[in-house]
């Protein structure tokens, strides 16, 4: 018996042992599985900061797309409109290619917008020093609005420069207005480069392992405060002068309605007056007739505009084109709609439509009907 209990006993041990190291290492993996999780949701959260930082950014960011407007603008005789889907390589959201007054509003978005985000950049700062410290994903999510107030804000001066070399022989009022707010940018810009490059400072401490002293957390709190005094201060100091480029571009849309019925007018009667000069014996030289028509067409709207000049040669190839069609459109049901259609791109452009007047430009351009093999060559006055 005593043999039995003292084999026993070393073989109970070895099992108290194991159980002991199991329940050990399971505690030891359950704290290991608590603290991955923990990390995973520090970053979850961190990076859900960030994210909103950018969403909040890029909806204060402009959007660079021309001021939609439902009646064509006039700018110095020339009737200009504004086309969404338009016939130049040039991107739509081009500010180079807006009118005056588009330009204007646009300079006004964009000033407002770089404001904003200056005054974001502040807050997130100053929420960030509150606790007395600044964490990685902190500064991330501050220069996220950093960097949206300082791309705001060079857009908006190179917009101003563009309206000057543009416009500034011609409109000194709005010259002086956009002085004064160039001067208001100077100051949002110098505020946010100082928050920056305390960020920048922040950023190496912090990516060296080190703690941040004091007076780096007292440096950003500083950059803050006068970024957010910048954004009160040009917010108040730049209304009164938004307030005036706003007023003056409502008096250049009311001017432009006026001279495009103007301008309308003389379009009509020039189209109504017209007679063909030349008039095509073969559907070789009408195909060639409406070519150049449609050449001439894609040449005015290059530019969003039509002169009278341009409409007189356009109105000209127009009637030109549809006498030739029409003369030979005898059994030929595509040169008689060919002919209607052309008469209905002149007139959108006689009205100054167009928006409308592109669209159906595209179709005759995509639908020209092909010429018959062995036609002879020839044209009739």
């Amino acid at each position: 018996m005593k043999r039995l209990i003292l084999l026993l006993l070393p073989i109970l041990s070895l099992s108290l042992m194991m159980a002991c190291n199991l329940s050990g290492g399971q505690e030891s993996q359950a704290n290991i599985d608590d603290a991955v999780a923990s990390t995973v949701a520090a970053q979850a959260a961190a990076q859900s900061e960030i994210d909103a930082a950018v969403q909040a950014t890029t909806a204060a960011l402009p959007t660079l797309m021309p001021v939609a407007t439902t009646e064509p603008v006039v700018v110095t005789n020339t009737v200009v409109v504004t086309v969404t889907n338009e016939l130049p390589t040039e991107s739509a959201a081009d500010y180079t290619t807006m009118s005056e007054e588009e330009l204007l509003v646009y300079i006004d978005q964009t000033v407002n917008q770089a404001v904003a985000a200056t005054s974001a950049s502040a807050t997130a700062s100053s929420s960030a020093t509150s606790d007395g410290d600044v964490s990685s994903s902190e500064v991330e999510t501050i220069e996220v609005y950093v960097s949206g107030a300082e791309e705001a804000v060079e857009l908006a001066e190179e917009m101003i420069d563009y309206y000057y070399a543009v416009y500034g022989a011609t409109a000194t009022a709005a010259v002086d207005e956009l002085a004064a707010v160039e001067a208001e940018l100077a100051a949002i810009s110098s505020s946010i480069v100082a928050l920056n490059d305390t960020l920048v400072e922040i950023e190496a401490t912090l990516d060296a392992g080190l703690a941040l002293a004091e007076e780096t957390i007292a440096q950003l709190e500083t950059a803050a405060a006068t970024a957010a005094t910048s954004a009160e201060t040009a917010m108040a100091n730049l209304q009164i002068q938004l307030d005036e480029i706003a007023a003056m571009t409502g008096a250049m849309q009311a001017n432009a309605a006026e001279t495009i019925a103007a301008a309308s007018e003389q379009f009509a009667t020039t189209l109504a007056n017209i007679q063909p000069n030349e008039i095509a014996s073969n559907p070789t030289d009408a195909i060639a007739q409406v070519q150049g028509y449609l050449g001439l067409v894609q040449g005015a709207m290059a530019d969003n505009a039509i002169s009278p000049d341009e409409f007189a040669a356009i109105a000209q190839a127009s009637a030109n084109a549809q006498a030739s069609l029409n003369g030979l459109s005898g059994g030929n049901a595509d040169f008689s709609g060919l002919s209607q259609s052309i008469n209905q791109l002149t007139g959108q452009l006689a009205s100054g439509n167009l928006e409308s007047a592109l669209s159906m430009f595209n179709g005759i351009a995509a639908s020209m009907p092909a010429v018959p093999a062995g036609s002879p060559g020839g044209r009739r006055p």
